[in-house]
């Protein structure tokens, strides 16, 4: 996963959507996203693939079948994971992530 600059950072016009930071993640065919806790608020977008994202919520589980031109929000607090589940295209998506607990930083 790589975590563009701060919006910030380009340019000062950007200054009211700091506390965002876009991301791209990359997983190769067949791969398995280990589960990870997600401390912000995410909207992915789909951009080149398809798998499978599983959502762990207190109460329950979510599996949703992702592919290209999905958009999908996920809510701060919750575990999720990924399995690219194609046997030759790589899995490409975007997030906008907006930090809860600690706004405006992230670390991959």
């Amino acid at each position: 996963m790589k975590v563009l600059k701060r919006f910030s950072k380009r340019s000062e016009l950007l200054r009211g959507i700091d506390n965002y930071r876009l991301a791209v993640l990359e997983a190769n065919p067949n791969a398995f996203v280990m589960p990870s806790h997600w401390d912000a608020d995410f909207v992915l977008f789909v951009i080149r693939g398809r798998g499978t994202m599983t959502i762990l919520h207190e109460e329950a589980r979510e599996a949703h079948n992702i592919r290209r031109g999905d958009i999908v929000s996920v809510p701060s607090g919750v575990i999720v994971h990924l399995t690219n589940t194609d046997n030759h295209e790589k899995l490409y998506i975007a997030t906008i992530i907006r930090q809860i607990s600690t706004p405006g930083s992230y670390k991959v």
